[in-house]
């Protein structure tokens, strides 16, 4: 009987290893949807595990918080009728490896122990129209961007097969680039056979012409077809360019009626580019739409740090610190004002401190004194309109509030930087689609009534200015 019972334990040890994932993933494919399939259980792989635990290795650590949040009860139940009861699941993430945080939410890449992968060269990057500076290990992870980042890190596992295409949205210099230049950089360093496409839409564009002209539209849509990896930057341009929407739009349903793999950076929501064809516009949300937000302190600071650290200084805290609370504009503006206080530091031989920060960057600070909020744009909103804020962030539909909301929402969205969910959750917790609607609906009045636009502009003037009358 002993010997019996420890066979069954030793055949039941061996069917967990090498079977119980398989199963579950059979089981699943029954209760989620092909694309929560793709997406989130197809990445996972199991590993050594014990008969009380089953372990899976997932892309990353968002990946274990989205699966815990919102599918760990079916995935429980699966794992309990393969396996039965009392079975703890431990998620590892693949990209667990440690590093240093300097706040809650954003972490400071150091540098890497030789990695296993063979890395791209310099120059093969530069022949792939990719950035070699902008790789995921340089690119600085903050609440702002988690969800993008995991995201972009996820399709270089399975091209094709989760988040396809991946739309990348955001205001200028928040890290679109970047991202799509990393995610080239990662998939050519595992497989330096892939076929990689990036560009910019004005490029399509300019080869298209081209093409057209010299007959060789053959050999262009060779170029952009034939590949496992299509990467457009700047996707809104083509809206309004008929012959371009037409030739991407062909491109795009070659691609991923290959399942190859598709990635598109915009300024705006899909559904907010305007002149754009609808069945583009539909098909750009096939996939995931992730949103790079502006980044928050903790998060500046990072990024600051990481850009002097590349460029081997030495960034005092309370330099890095100075500029994260007074620049509030893109990052790509931060990093370029770090490099004037870096230069004229080394310019006059004197040591990086806040006072010299303060010297490097007075005239720019002068007229960026006032920092625009959404809270700020409310409360003027308010004001004019003789209603109150809690009457704006409400769900009253009635034009006395709905009308002050909404020219609220396209003020939010004109004069800061922040995404329709951002400005959705400022105002009472809106989703990013009433956000849209209402800035459609203010753009239309404003083309139909040329006084509506004089308001507008005088509310953002007094807006602006609203600070210095204070003072």
């Amino acid at each position: 009987m002993v010997l019996k019972f420890n066979c069954k334990i030793l055949i039941w040890h061996v069917r967990t290893m090498d079977t119980i994932w398989p199963q579950c993933k059979e089981i699943l494919r029954t209760k989620v949807n092909d694309h929560v399939m793709n997406t989130w259980f197809d990445p996972i792989t199991s590993g050594e595990s014990l008969p009380d635990k089953l372990t899976l290795f997932v892309p990353n650590k968002f990946f274990i918080m989205w699966i815990k949040e919102n599918y760990l009860d079916v995935l429980k139940q699966v794992i309990e009728e393969v396996a039965g009861p009392g079975v703890e699941v431990d998620f590892q993430a693949r990209d667990a490896a440690p590093q240093p945080q300097t706040q809650e939410h954003c972490r400071l890449p150091e540098p890497e122990p030789a990695p296993k992968v063979r890395r791209l060269t310099e120059e093969a990057a530069l022949r792939w129209n990719l950035n070699p500076r902008y790789t995921f290990e340089s690119f600085v992870v903050g609440a702002c961007n988690q969800f993008a980042h995991a995201a972009a890190m996820s399709i270089t596992e399975n091209l094709g097969k989760s988040y396809n295409p991946l739309f990348l949205y955001g205001g200028v210099g928040l890290g679109k680039t970047h991202l799509m230049s990393a995610i080239g950089y990662a998939v050519l360093s595992k497989d330096k056979n892939k076929k990689i496409a990036f560009t910019t839409s004005e490029e399509f564009t300019n080869e298209l012409i081209n093409a057209i002209r010299f007959d060789r539209m053959g050999e262009f849509r060779g170029k952009y077809r034939n590949v496992d990896l299509l990467m457009i930057d700047d996707i809104q341009f083509i809206a309004g360019k008929e012959r371009t929407q037409e030739e991407f739009f062909h491109t795009f349903n070659s691609i991923y009626e290959a399942r190859k793999q598709i990635v598109l950076t915009s300024d705006r929501f899909p559904q907010e580019i305007s002149e754009m064809e609808g069945r583009l516009r539909s098909r750009f949300s096939w996939g995931l739409v992730a949103d790079l937000g502006v980044p928050d302190l903790e998060t500046k600071i990072a990024i600051l740090k990481r850009k002097a650290y590349e460029d081997h200084v030495e960034l005092p805290n309370e330099v890095a610190y100075f500029l994260a609370e007074n620049i509030h504009s893109n990052v790509r503006e931060l990093v370029g004002y770090l490099i004037r206080v870096i230069a004229m530091s080394s310019l006059q031989g004197l040591p990086l401190s806040e006072s010299l920060a303060q010297s490097a960057l007075r005239e720019i600070l002068h007229r960026n004194t006032r920092t625009i909020t959404v809270e700020g744009i409310i409360a003027h909103v308010a004001k004019v309109y003789n209603v109150k804020v809690s009457d704006i962030k409400s769900k009253k539909k009635h034009k006395l509030y709905s009308g002050p909301r909404q020219i609220g929402m396209y003020l939010a969205r004109e004069m800061t930087e922040l995404s329709y969910p951002g400005i959705g959750e400022a105002f009472g917790g809106k989703d990013h689609t009433t956000v849209i609607y209402a800035i459609k609906k203010i753009e239309k009045k404003m083309a139909e009534d040329h006084a509506m636009k004089g308001i507008l502009e005088s509310m953002k003037k007094d807006i602006r200015e609203e600070p210095r009358r204070r003072s």
